[in-house]
């Protein structure tokens, strides 16, 4: 299980190194702050700067982070955590 800190953010950043475009995560037994540490995170690593990075032809460009979905064991701490 990923803890409050940088691993949250590191799913997002290698689903949109990857392209997927959306991210769903069964989180288990969690609390309201684990899950929007989880949302966070993957909002921080999906982000980049790219108004400061050469962009790739058009043809070459992966789909960004676009959804997340967290799943856990307890239904209300999910909901009120996103």
């Amino acid at each position: 299980m990923l803890r409050a800190g940088g691993s949250h953010s590191f799913l997002g950043l290698r689903a949109h190194q990857g392209g997927f475009g959306t991210l769903a995560v069964w989180a288990g037994i969690v609390s309201v702050d684990d899950v929007e540490a989880m949302a966070l995170g993957a909002i921080v690593g999906a982000w980049d700067m790219k108004e400061f990075q050469a962009q790739p032809p058009e043809d070459e460009r992966r789909a960004p982070l676009t959804d997340v979905t967290v799943f856990g064991a307890d239904a209300a701490a999910t909901r009120d955590g996103i």
